[in-house]
């Protein structure tokens, strides 16, 4: 059941049947897998751009403070 502005836009009478081909279960499961070793290597990543983005400020720190 919808309500509201989409089932006004929704007309039931142009849906027709449709199927679609899924890829069999061990393809899913190597997908998975691969899509877990990228959202590690994004974190990783991510983990690193936040040290990057400190390093000016800490250049900037050692420098005024007569260390650099």
């Amino acid at each position: 059941m919808t309500r509201g502005a989409v089932r006004e836009r929704l007309m039931f009478r142009r849906l027709a049947p449709a199927s679609i081909r899924l890829p069999g279960w061990l393809t899913q499961v190597a997908v998975a897998g691969k899509l877990v070793e990228i959202k590690r290597a994004k974190l990783a990543l991510a983990d690193k751009l936040a040290a990057l983005d400190k390093l000016p400020a800490a250049l900037l720190r050692e420098a005024f403070s007569g260390r650099l």
